[in-house]
């Protein structure tokens, strides 16, 4: 039996065979039927590293394109392509047999460092989690403790354009969070932190794509809005993505805009 708080395990999901069950600390923001975006992202990333086997994840892109249910899920993958340098892995997430959602990664081969500097845009530079007090429980985290944020709150600005995040609990009982499954987690983040308005959250995200030039490091994983545009319900943002060391990637977004008074944009805007 999985450990229990107040009932409730300890976990995202748990094991029923090769079945992964979605436990309340899933359920998603949009439709508590559905489960949460970043809980997507972590459990594809989770079957993608069965794959490593020595190799770096440089790339996942997760394609969104249907609601998952709050169901029984099963994960399947395979190798496209496997060089001696170079790795290809697809995977996929089905309920009751169908795909809801896919993913791509790329994974590389790690080796020295060629000779020379490299031009390179600044970082952003932000204060640690730690100089940070936590915001209020996300409306999204259905039962508390399943993670924290700690956003950065600059004078004049809007909403936060920098937020520090870290995951709670497991994806499973028993498994260690990965430093790759925790930034394939953050990752959706990177559209409801680009997203948000003065009117509140209009935007849901469709994809989101992580890109790793080392493995993070602790806990805390940090956000930060680097470019963001929109057109005809339709944007894109780029997000640094940041731990106590500094850079480790890019988290990128393709969302589409949400019918207008939509019941989670409301609420969003409330707590905004």
């Amino acid at each position: 039996m999985p450990e229990l708080t107040h009932g409730v395990p300890r976990s995202f999901f748990v094991r029923d065979g090769a079945y992964y069950m979605p436990t309340e600390r899933s359920r998603g923001p949009w439709n508590r039927e559905h489960v949460i975006g970043m809980m997507v992202a972590g459990l594809l990333a989770h079957e993608v590293e069965q794959h490593l086997d020595g190799f770096h994840p440089a790339r996942l892109t997760v394609d969104m394109f249907r609601a998952v249910p709050w169901a029984p899920l099963e994960t399947r993958s395979r190798v496209v392509r496997e060089g001696r340098r170079v790795k290809a892995i697809d995977a996929s997430l089905l309920c009751e047999g169908r795909e809801v959602s896919r993913a791509s990664a790329l994974l590389l081969r790690r080796s020295a460092e060629p000779p020379g500097r490299i031009a390179q845009p600044p970082e952003p530079e932000v204060p640690p989690p730690e100089q940070l007090e936590s915001d209020e429980p996300w409306v999204g985290d259905a039962v508390g403790g399943s993670w924290e944020t700690r956003s950065v709150r600059r004078p004049g600005e809007m909403e936060p354009a920098v937020r520090w995040t870290r995951l709670l609990q497991p994806l499973l009982p028993g498994v260690p969070l990965s430093p790759f499954v925790r930034a394939a987690a953050a990752s959706d983040s990177a559209s409801p932190l680009s997203n948000v308005s003065d009117q509140g959250l209009y935007f849901i995200n469709a994809d989101a794509t992580l890109y790793l030039h080392r493995p993070p490091e602790g806990e805390w994983l940090c956000l930060a809005v680097r470019a963001r545009g929109s057109q005809e319900g339709v944007a894109v943002a780029e997000c640094a993505l940041l731990d106590a060391r500094g850079p480790v990637g890019r988290c990128l977004v393709a969302s589409l805009a949400m019918p207008q008074g939509d019941r989670w944009a409301q609420a969003e805007g409330q707590l905004g």
